[in-house]
């Protein structure tokens, strides 16, 4: 019997050769895995650099809070990031601001009207306070806005549409919000309200005062909210307040 080992010696290169393939392919595979690794490695450091200091050395003793702690609020800037899953730093402790995770408001956070509107610095974000999707305590302290030497409330917004200015007595999301139908009002006093209005683009147009007294929570009962419909465009935000006078 006559063995050919030309062929057999194709057959067995032939083999080396795939073996060798799949071997590079793996290699390559694990590579690009590796380095893809670093990158979102090197990405977040360099977010975490950007984000909180200008010095890695800085926060490289910084803690990192485990998935369960709770995440304290002192300001508006932080509460502005609960809820978006962003990462910031708190103290001396750095947490990832999910929206399943819970918040505490741990002191009364105070917000200048005429910055934060005239600015276009809106982003208004009361309705985290009552959400049932954020789990944030405001059982000690809340959220209130300064202007006129006074203290307001944030009543009621709207972000607006073709000229859709109605809204809810009850409404706690990001484009609506009203906490009308939470307040107890005292029906033989006199309450002072304050509007604000901006156009499409956040720029500011007008503002307005009125008194009146309460004898309902609907927000059709408001003069102040009658008032402005006539002066608002097709799209844009309003925003409404009540005093609560020149203290806490």
């Amino acid at each position: 019997m006559r063995i050919n080992y030309n062929s057999q010696n194709g057959i067995i290169s032939l083999f080396v050769l795939f073996i060798t393939l799949i071997l590079l392919v793996f290699v390559i595979a694990i590579y690009y895995s590796v380095r893809a690794e670093a990158k979102l490695q090197a990405r977040k450091e360099l977010e975490y650099q950007e984000i909180y200091s200008k010095n890695y050395e800085e926060i490289s003793n910084v803690d990192y809070a485990t998935e369960t702690e709770i995440i304290p609020i002192y300001n508006i800037d932080e509460l502005n990031i609960a809820g978006t899953n962003s990462y910031i730093q708190i103290k001396n402790k750095i947490y990832q601001c999910g929206r399943e995770k819970s918040y505490i408001l741990k002191d009364n956070i105070i917000v200048d009207i005429n910055e934060k509107i005239k600015t276009k610095s809106v982003d208004f974000n009361d309705y985290k306070l009552y959400s049932s999707t954020y789990l944030l305590d405001k059982a000690s302290y809340d959220l209130y806005y300064y202007i006129d030497n006074r203290y307001w409330k944030l009543v009621s917004y709207k972000k607006y549409e073709d000229g859709n200015y109605e809204i809810k007595n009850k409404a706690y999301t990001e484009k609506e919000f009203t906490i009308l139908d939470d307040l107890v009002f005292n029906q033989s006093g006199s309450y002072d309200f304050y509007a604000v209005w901006t156009d499409e683009n956040n720029e500011f147009i007008n503002e307005y005062y009125d008194t009146q007294k309460i004898n309902s929570s609907k927000i059709s009962n408001l003069n102040i909210y009658e008032s402005i419909k006539d002066e608002l465009g097709s799209k844009g935000e309003f925003y409404i307040f009540i005093s609560i006078g020149e203290t806490i």
